[in-house]
């Protein structure tokens, strides 16, 4: 009995570390996102299902209602909680875009596949299920 106890107390709290560094991660990886209050947000979604269509390993692991998208009038924000966030490296679901970098948009129900330039010229696309396809395309148009 006492091992069982040692044991649980032992795992518990190797997965609360574990935890708390992927959350430590995850908001370290999100500041390159400024406040809300200091850009104009034309659209914001919360709740956002999708991920990278890059490699085997990111389309697999994708986001489930843990996204958050928002468009300024110059970016795309493409943010996880933070928790997820310290998978990034991983999942590749981090990624902040300018308007002007986007090459297309492709609707499909209410998901919507985009087509981006990253800073290095490098050509990345990105899924992505949203409440409001629509209004997420007219925000993007601006």
């Amino acid at each position: 009995m006492e091992q069982q106890i040692i044991f649980i107390i032992v795992t518990s709290s190797m997965m609360f570390l574990m935890a708390f560094g992927l959350m430590i991660k995850g908001k370290r990886v999100l500041r390159i996102f400024p406040s809300l209050f200091e850009v104009q947000v034309v659209f914001r979604e919360k709740g956002v299902s999708g991920g990278s269509l890059g490699s085997l390993m990111s389309r697999m692991g994708g986001t489930r209602k843990g996204l958050e998208v928002v468009v300024t009038t110059e970016e795309l924000w493409i943010k996880p909680i933070p928790i997820v966030a310290g998978f990034s490296d991983t999942l590749d679901n981090v990624h902040k875009i300018e308007l002007r970098d986007i090459i297309n948009t492709e609707v499909r129900g209410n998901t919507v596949l985009i087509t981006f330039k990253t800073q290095s010229t490098q050509v990345k696309k990105v899924s992505l299920i949203l409440k409001a396809p629509t209004a997420f395309l007219e925000a993007l148009k601006q």
